[in-house]
């Protein structure tokens, strides 16, 4: 006797993908002197004579601060069932751990659906870095897979936000 069976698996996985948006402050120091031309005068009471005022700006430095990644993590379902995620977590390169908002776990994706989750972190300097965006599925009562997604971080080369940028 013989017999033949066949079979089709369809295998499906989370899908991590993620924004990267960056700002910061930029507060910029003047020095700021007033010459008075001629230094000294003499006059007699109801005299009137002309002064000429030189003033002079000289940019003393800039300091960068408040730096900020902000962006979008979406965990997208591409299977036919539904999807349970047990968390989602942010972390810049150097261990900088981001604040994901999606409220309470576990979620449900439901078949080809998506989890949109807004996020910031605070890395501390404008250091180019890689944000990855982890979300932890639970497969079955005893086994969990983690999926992951990355975006490029880097600063532009002037603050988002000026502080005394003009005198």
């Amino acid at each position: 006797q013989n017999s033949s069976a066949s079979a089709q698996v369809n295998c499906y996985k989370l899908q991590v993908t993620k924004s990267a948006s960056t700002a910061y402050t930029t507060t910029h120091s003047w020095d700021i002197k007033k010459v008075v031309s001629p230094t000294v005068i003499s006059m007699f009471d109801g005299d009137t004579k002309p002064l000429s005022y030189t003033i002079y700006v000289t940019k003393t430095g800039s300091v960068d601060s408040g730096y900020l990644v902000t962006g979008t993590i979406v965990i997208s379902n591409p299977a036919p069932l539904a999807a349970t995620v047990n968390s989602v977590s942010d972390v810049l390169t150097g261990g900088i751990n981001g604040t994901v908002s999606c409220g309470s776990f576990p979620k449900t994706i439901a078949a080809f659906g998506t989890l949109s989750c807004p996020y910031t972190a605070a890395p501390g300097n404008g250091a180019g870095r890689t944000n990855t965006a982890t979300a932890v599925q639970q497969v079955n009562p005893s086994v969990t897979k983690s999926y992951s997604g990355t975006a490029g971080v880097t600063f532009p080369g002037t603050g988002t936000t000026q502080v005394n940028g003009t005198v």
